[in-house]
C-alpha cells in the first residue's frame, strides 16, 4: 500500500467523528512507533516545504488523529490502531475481513448448490489487511491471453486498478459507529462476479462485463 492510499484512508474516512474517538484500554505501546515515523517521514520527502510537517511526531500524531487525550492520558485513537496497530483486533476482533470463493456462478452459490473452495479471514493492521486481501482475490483471478498479430496481452478478469480502488474504499468508507464495528468486510468471489460488502457503505457486485453499486448510507454521508 502506498503513502498516497495510507495518507488517503487518514485524510478522507467516511466517519471522520467514529473512528477519530479514543480507545482508552489501548496503550501507547499497541501502536508501532517505527510505522508512524516512517509514514511522516515520507511525507515530508514528498512535500519538504510543508510547515505543518515540521511539527514533532508526537504533535503530528495528534493533528492526525492518530492519537488523542483523554483524562489527561495519551492513548491511541480508532484510527491510530487501523493504520498503525501492531494488532487492531485485539480490541475490535471484527474490524477484519473475509473472503469466501465459490467454484460455481453466483445463482448456484445462493440456492446452496455450490462448494466454498476458499475461506480466509484477514487481520493485521489495515495497510497489511489490504496487502494480503488484494493479494489473496489477485490469485484468485483468472487470466486469458489476447493475441494480436505477433503481440500477446495477459487480460485479468477484473481490471487491477479498479478493482484496488473499490477494496480501499470498502475500509476507508466503511462505518467505524459502534454498532457497526461487530461486522467485517466482507468479499465473495464466484466463477462469474465478485461482491464487495462494506459495513453501512457501499456494496459493490461486479461481473466480467459490468460493474453496480448500492448504498445503505443517506445522500448527505454517503461517499
Amino acid at each position: 500500500m502506498t503513502n498516497y492510499e495510507i495518507q488517503s484512508l487518514i485524510a478522507e474516512r467516511g466517519q471522520p467523528k467514529e473512528d477519530a474517538r479514543a480507545v482508552p484500554e489501548a496503550d501507547m505501546e499497541s501502536l508501532n512507533r517505527d510505522a508512524i515515523e516512517s509514514f511522516f517521514a515520507r511525507m515530508r520527502d514528498k512535500d519538504p516545504n510543508a510547515r505543518y510537517l515540521q511539527a514533532s511526531t508526537d504533535t503530528l500524531m495528534k493533528k492526525f488523529s492518530i492519537v488523542t487525550e483523554i483524562d489527561g492520558r495519551v492513548c491511541p485513537t480508532l484510527c491510530g490502531l487501523l493504520m498503525f496497530g501492531d494488532y487492531p483486533q485485539q480490541y475490535f476482533p471484527n474490524l477484519r475481513a473475509t473472503f469466501v470463493r465459490y467454484a460455481g456462478p453466483r445463482d448456484g452459490a445462493s440456492k446452496g448448490l455450490d462448494s466454498i473452495i476458499d475461506n480466509r479471514n484477514i487481520e493485521g493492521p489495515l495497510p497489511a489487511m489490504l496487502r494480503s486481501l488484494l493479494g489473496v482475490i489477485h490469485g484468485s483471478m483468472r487470466k486469458s491471453t489476447l493475441k494480436t498479430g505477433l503481440l500477446a496481452e495477459e487480460i485479468w478478469e477484473y481490471p487491477e486498478v479498479a478493482l484496488r480502488e473499490v477494496v480501499i474504499n470498502a475500509f476507508a468508507h466503511r462505518d467505524y459507529g459502534p454498532w457497526a464495528v461487530g461486522t467485517q468486510v466482507q468479499i465473495k468471489m464466484y466463477s462469474d462476479a465478485i461482491i464487495i460488502q462494506s459495513p453501512g457503505g457501499s456494496t459493490v457486485r461486479s461481473t466480467r462485463t459490468r460493474s453496480t453499486r448500492s448504498t445503505s448510507k443517506p445522500p448527505a454521508t454517503a461517499s
